[in-house]
């Protein structure tokens, strides 16, 4: 199920396919493995940046990924440090 976010006045277009959940996940992922090892969290996060300037995208749903990744990386961090 794909729910379209858009945010026109920051011009961000948030989870428009199903890679989005991919990156809330890898997010969150980052977030929650950084309390064991932040080289892990390290590597996860240059993952995902080269991954976003891999991607052919618009800018409006590049800030979403990066956004959506946000999102699950707060949520991990809250976990693991909770």
């Amino acid at each position: 199920m794909i729910c379209l976010i858009t945010i026109s006045e920051l011009d961000v277009v948030m989870y428009d396919d199903y890679y989005s959940y991919f990156h809330t996940g890898l997010g969150f992922i980052s977030g929650f493995v950084s309390k064991r090892n932040i080289y892990e969290s390290i590597a996860i996060n240059t993952i995902f940046l080269v991954y976003e300037l891999w991607e052919f995208e618009n800018i409006p749903a590049k800030r979403g990924d990066f956004i959506e990744f946000l999102i699950g990386f707060i949520i991990g961090f809250i976990i693991a440090y909770a």
